[in-house]
């Protein structure tokens, strides 16, 4: 498991977090940490690991095989 500290804009830590999860599996997500001062600044922090890969063999028209690696949605 890896723990993250993202720190920015809500806006952006918005889509951070959504584009992570296209490779890790996000296990947990705190709720949004007012940075202090006046700004506009959040933290979040992140419990996350990477997909697992799995492979799966194709043939294609000519029947050659080819392996491909694809992630494993769990």
């Amino acid at each position: 498991m890896i723990k993250l500290r993202l720190n920015g804009t809500l806006e952006e830590m918005k889509e951070i977090i959504e584009q992570l999860e296209i490779s890790f599996n996000v296990l947990n997500t705190s709720e949004p940490y007012k940075d202090r001062g006046k700004n506009n600044y959040y933290r979040y922090y992140l419990d996350i690991e990477p997909k697992k890969k799995k492979q799966e063999v194709v043939k294609n028209e000519s029947n050659n095989e080819t392996i491909r690696n694809r992630f494993k949605e769990t």
